[in-house]
């Protein structure tokens, strides 16, 4: 029997850069997202000013509708591959992450407008 080596396209098989590109930029994001929302939540505590407090929920509205954005395409990859791969449960997992990736951001993007709004009142 002779041993399968890595450069053997049918048994080993890489991601794109694309699609690790994008991960990484979505967890940086959504990681960036979390950081404001605490900030956020800490400057409630601490007395930031009005306006510092309104650049962070903007800020924070900014970035979760670019997150929720780069999140289709890797959401549709991971569709994509689910149909023509054999490995079925890793792609469900990619799923099942990126859309939970999508409702924090929409999460985010919401909480943030609802506070932006009531803020500045009626």
């Amino acid at each position: 029997m002779s041993k399968l080596n890595k450069s053997d396209s049918a048994t080993y098989k890489k991601s794109p850069f694309i699609y690790k590109l994008l991960s990484m930029i979505i967890i940086c994001l959504i990681v960036f997202c979390s950081l404001l929302l605490g900030l956020y939540i800490m400057g409630n505590f601490q007395i930031f000013q009005d306006r510092s407090q309104t650049i962070i929920l903007k800020v924070l509205s900014y970035t979760g509708i670019f997150t929720a954005l780069l999140s289709i395409p890797l959401l549709i990859e991971n569709i994509i591959m689910l149909i023509t791969e054999k490995e079925k449960i890793k792609y469900v997992i990619r799923i099942l992450w990126v859309c939970l990736a999508i409702i924090f951001c929409i999460l985010c993007v919401g909480l943030s407008d609802i506070i932006i709004y009531l803020s500045e009142g009626f």
